[in-house]
């Protein structure tokens, strides 16, 4: 004989997705996300153009692909992540002095722009558009190049 089926798996399966997410983007921002955040809290977000990044790696183990964005400005970057990961990923704002290179690179096929961030926070590898060198440029104008 068939077994029914379990007429209480609609109800609870949307809080178990929910819950999970939850758990997997807090066990995230514990890679790094939130060591940054803590040491450059930002307490609005900054006029500009936002360029998605197109990965994100904090130290070894967290990369973030196509879920944070971007906001050149004369400060530093601001980075702020998708809807989807907010929580436990407060916005922040590190400064120009963390920024160690920011250089094109071409591995195969498409070229792509390299942010390298390191600082006591850890270290941040940004992979963006192109697009976004010369926001980043101009944002940074007036301070040492690279």
């Amino acid at each position: 004989m068939l077994a029914a089926a379990d007429p209480a798996f609609p109800y609870w399966f949307p809080f178990v997705f929910v819950g999970g997410w939850l758990l997997v983007t807090r066990l995230a921002s514990w890679t790094g996300w939130s060591r940054f955040a803590a040491r450059y809290p930002a307490p609005a977000r900054p006029p500009g153009e936002s360029f998605n990044v197109n990965s994100a790696r904090f130290g070894f183990w967290s990369s973030y692909n196509n879920a944070v964005n971007c906001i050149p400005t004369k400060w530093g970057l601001y980075l702020y992540p998708f809807i989807l990961f907010r929580p436990w990923h407060a916005p922040f704002l590190v400064p120009w002095s963390s920024v160690v290179s920011l250089d094109r690179r071409k591995p195969f096929l498409f070229e792509y722009l390299c942010v390298d961030i390191q600082d006591e926070a850890g270290r941040i590898r940004l992979r963006m558009p192109v697009k976004a060198e010369d926001a980043m440029r101009s944002a940074r104008d007036g301070i040492p190049t690279f």
